[in-house]
This record gives structure tokens, C-alpha cells and sequence, in this order.
């Protein structure tokens, strides 16, 4: 019996330790903006701040972060071995998978429970970018704000994308790693060899879920004014189309450093121009 064996430890990607910073770092966040409760729709978002690992990332989740308690996530039970095993969630509510419309319903009942009637909740409402996914959606907040008419609600969608944006020396390393795969997948092409390469612009990149491959929180493009600083990192697609004759394509995976840049895909010697 399950129940008469040692309970299984949660497989991460990083150290415990890390992923109790990334939750003070956004509970700090939270409370510089008044924020008691946050509601985080964005399914790359919640695996970045708790290491969970989804076999559905477009399916309904929602993670419940407190500004000076603990985590829990309201999500189907095809999930939660998903919520148990790949992230540091203890507190997983739960619902049928395959009748996720009074889902809006149930997670109103958990907040009241949880004394956010009254409170200022934060919802991820918007898509940072093209291709994200994980707005949140207009009916559950229609539910919501009906079954706790006391709470307000803020626009949190780039709360955990800032706190995302510069990377640590761990996440570096695995993106140095990808890097060395990815350089490897392209000696072995056929065209290898005889791509090249031209300056112009980019988006952030990191933790991504299906059917973005972009981290989503910021882009290198006109009217942007965010400044780039060190541990940011960004990937780099440059594209040219003559059109009805030709076009072409490549690309770099970068990290922002104090004097520039690194180039994550190893290679041959080449430079990077950013005008």
C-alpha cells in the first residue's frame, strides 16, 4: 500500500533553497504593491516559482500565492501527482478533469476560505507578449468578483515575469547546456556550416511551456525601455525576406554581462553586433 511506504520526495530541478527565494522574492512584490493574494494563471510562471512540471500545460491550473503564507493550486486530479512530486505545493485543491466548468465556483469557495473577501487579489489578466498563454480567464473573474464583491483585483501579469528576467548562476548553467545540445543537433545538419548571421533584434528567453518556446516578459524591439542589465538572456532570431525570391534565418542564444554579452551556443569564433 502507497500509505505504508515513505513519502516520496519532490523531484526538482533546483534546490529547495532556490525555490523558497523565488517565493519570498515575489511575496516581497506582493506587499511593495499591496497585493495580499496572487493568482497565477501563467503555467510557466507557477513552474518557475515552484518547479512544477505539467503534462498539460494549456489545462485549466491556477496557483495561489499568499503575500505572507504559504502556496496552494486548485487543478485536476490527473494533475496532482504532477503538483506533489514536481514542485513544493503541499496543498493541492482539487478538481474532475473532465468537467472543469464550475471551476471558477470552486476556487471563489477557496479564497473565502481562506479570508480574501475584502483583500486586494492579484490576477495575471493579460498576454505579455505574442505568442504567451495563461491569461486568466473573463469568467472565472466575473465569478470571482461576484462571490467576493468586498475583494479588488490588480493587473499582476508581469509580477513573476520581472522576477523571472535576470538569471541566477544555476540557471545559466543549464542554459550553457542547452546550448552545447543544440550546438551538437546542428554539427550533425546537413547545413551546417552554412548559416550566417546579422544583427537585429530578440526576446527574452528561460523557463517556456507549450506552444510558446519565449519566456514572454520582455522583447528587444523599438519603444521598449526597460535597460538590459547582467543575467538577463535573450535569444536572438534573425530573419531576412526578400519577397516571392528568397530568405534566410539564424540565431543566438544570449546572456547579458557587464561588458556586453555571452554567446550560450557554442561554436566557431564569431561576433555579436547589437546596433
Amino acid at each position: 500500500m502507497l500509505t505504508e511506504r515513505e513519502p516520496l520526495l519532490p523531484e526538482l530541478a533546483f534546490p529547495r533553497e532556490e525555490y523558497d527565494r523565488r517565493v519570498r522574492q515575489v511575496q516581497d512584490r506582493m506587499r511593495a504593491r499591496g497585493i495580499d493574494t496572487l493568482l497565477v494563471s501563467n503555467t510557466s510562471n507557477w513552474a518557475w516559482l515552484t518547479g512544477y512540471d505539467t503534462t498539460m500545460p494549456s489545462c485549466y491550473g491556477i496557483g495561489i500565492v499568499g503575500a505572507s503564507g504559504g502556496l496552494a493550486c486548485h487543478t485536476a486530479e490527473l494533475e496532482v501527482p504532477c503538483a506533489l512530486y514536481n514542485s513544493i505545493v503541499e496543498d493541492v485543491i482539487v478538481y474532475e478533469w473532465y468537467d472543469a466548468r464550475g471551476t471558477a465556483e470552486q476556487l471563489a469557495d477557496a479564497l473565502l476560505e481562506r479570508g480574501a473577501d475584502g483583500t486586494t487579489i492579484g490576477l495575471e489578466m493579460g498576454y505579455p507578449e505574442t505568442f504567451a498563454i495563461g491569461a486568466f480567464d473573463t469568467k472565472s473573474y466575473l465569478v470571482l468578483r461576484d462571490k467576493l464583491p468586498k475583494a479588488s483585483f490588480e493587473d499582476a501579469t508581469q509580477l513573476i515575469l520581472d522576477c523571472r528576467m535576470i538569471k541566477t548562476a544555476a540557471e545559466l548553467d543549464y542554459m550553457r547546456a542547452a546550448g552545447r545540445i543544440t550546438w551538437t543537433g546542428l554539427q550533425a545538419s546537413p547545413v551546417a556550416g552554412e548559416m550566417w548571421f546579422h544583427g537585429g533584434f530578440g526576446y527574452s528567453i528561460g523557463l517556456g511551456m507549450q506552444p510558446s518556446w519565449t519566456e514572454a516578459a520582455m522583447y528587444i524591439a523599438e519603444g521598449e525601455e526597460r535597460e538590459l542589465v547582467p543575467g538577463m538572456t535573450f535569444h536572438l532570431p534573425i530573419c531576412i525576406f526578400v519577397p516571392r525570391r528568397c530568405g534566410t534565418g539564424f540565431s543566438e542564444s544570449v546572456a547579458v554581462t557587464e561588458h556586453g554579452c555571452e554567446v550560450l551556443t557554442p561554436g566557431e569564433a564569431r561576433e555579436l553586433a547589437v546596433r
